[in-house]
């Protein structure tokens, strides 16, 4: 399985933490796309890096983690949008014959809308955690 997050920088919720551990031992998250921002995005950075030295005691599948940093110097305000755009193609380039790819969203803004929005019209599951 692929999982796109995406969520607000001042996120600290337990949700999306307790999601990501919840789905990687039903099915194991084979690929974890952030966008490299605070909150959110750190929140389940962290938590596959600690499922990463975890797992590999355990003998789990391990989440391999691609993070996609917006470049505001190079682009400005579109690079948000930008970033969004990259992290659900890399998902359609790495996605494997019925392999699913799931959007999880934390509370967040614009920013948040405008991946959800793209994961959708990938044809992806959007799933919001609080």
């Amino acid at each position: 399985m692929i999982v796109i997050v995406t969520g607000g920088r001042f996120y600290a919720g337990t949700g999306l933490v307790a999601e990501l551990a919840r789905m990687h031992a039903e099915t194991q998250i084979g690929l974890l796309i952030v966008g490299g921002a605070t909150g959110a995005d750190t929140l389940a950075l962290r938590w596959a890096l600690d499922a990463q030295e975890r797992d590999s005691v355990n003998g789990l599948g391990l989440p391999v983690v691609e993070v996609v940093r917006a470049d505001w110097n190079r682009f400005g305000r579109p690079a948000g949008p930008r970033r969004n755009a990259e992290m659900v193609a890399l998902a359609q380039a790495r996605r494997g014959v019925g392999e699913s790819v799931l959007c999880i969203a934390a509370p967040g803004n614009r920013g948040t809308a405008d991946c959800m929005s793209k994961a959708v019209a990938a044809g992806f599951e959007v799933r919001r955690v609080a």
